[in-house]
């Protein structure tokens, strides 16, 4: 995993939680994923040499294989992540997560650019979320 920029105490145990769930509930048992936490600035380098978007965005998922073994390479923006969990009124661990759990599921093979596909992927989403949450609280 890389950090290139800092989510405080958020990290590792967060993003592996909420991977781990995702790719258990969805029974993909062999998976590589790769997570870079990234400023606006170096994810929006990434929207636009791999995707010719010009701007920065959460979340961008590469899946490198499927079937039997997934390999993916995640990133996420710290920055875009903090502003989201302030206009949400949500934590930024909760954001982090969501984040996480969103891009585990395009890995899994989950779409959001027709709005059907995107009304099953948020209720994946919302369930994931709603358990790492839950499990989280417990720890605490």
């Amino acid at each position: 995993m890389a950090f290139h920029t800092r989510l405080g105490r958020i990290g590792n145990r967060v993003i592996r939680a909420c991977a781990e769930l995702v790719l258990h509930g969805e029974k993909k048992f062999h998976a590589l994923l790769e997570f870079s936490i990234v400023d606006d600035q170096t994810i929006r380098a990434v929207n636009v040499t791999f995707l010719q978007h010009d701007y920065a965005t959460d979340v961008i998922t590469f899946p490198y294989e499927e079937g039997s073994r997934i390999e993916a390479e995640i990133f996420i923006s710290g920055d875009t992540a903090r502003r989201q969990a302030f206009e949400y009124r949500v934590s930024v661990r909760e954001e982090v997560a969501r984040l996480v759990i969103h891009g585990v599921l395009h890995v899994c093979g989950f779409d959001d650019k027709r709005k059907r596909d995107k009304i099953v992927m948020e209720k994946r989403e919302n369930l994931y979320l709603n358990r790492y949450m839950q499990r989280d609280r417990t720890k605490q």
